[in-house]
């Protein structure tokens, strides 16, 4: 899709649209499909676990890298 709008065969606005609609089209979907749903809850879960783990890791390193 960038190359199409480097070739200006696809204007920048255009696919933000797309984007934004499918962006939209995933918020429904998880709003009406219950196993859906839990997945991106337990992915939104093992996410935020993981970032937790990293602070806690870098707070018992004394916050050296």
């Amino acid at each position: 899709m960038q190359q199409a709008i480097v070739a200006g065969e696809l204007e920048p606005e255009r696919l933000e649209n797309r984007r934004k609609l499918e962006r939209e089209q995933e918020f429904l979907w998880l709003k009406v499909d219950l196993e859906a749903r839990q997945a991106e809850k337990l992915r939104t879960k093992a996410l935020h676990r993981g970032a937790r783990e990293i602070y806690a890791q870098r707070k018992r390193d004394g916050g050296k890298e």
